[in-house]
């Protein structure tokens, strides 16, 4: 719907090109500050023993060059 001048959505920074093509049909306005914002986490079960994928995982992320991602500091384990 978007596309074709019915509608509106919101996506995240990152899914947006950084040079969006002359000839799209679709128009990026970015939210005026203070934009809204999220925190995406990984999660596991206590019981998942293989730390090491989830790791690997951790760091395949981290080293993404993501656009308009602010990546936090390592924070502590929280348990529920």
């Amino acid at each position: 719907m978007v596309g074709s001048g019915l509608g509106i959505t919101v996506l995240p920074m990152t899914s947006i090109p950084l040079k969006p093509p002359r000839d799209s049909l679709l128009t990026y306005i970015p939210f005026k500050p203070p934009a809204p914002d999220r925190r995406v986490v990984l999660a596991w079960r206590k019981s998942f023993t293989r730390t090491a994928a989830v790791e690997a995982l951790r760091q395949a992320v981290l080293k993404c060059p993501l656009h308009g991602v602010l990546k936090l500091p390592d924070a502590a384990t929280e348990t529920w």
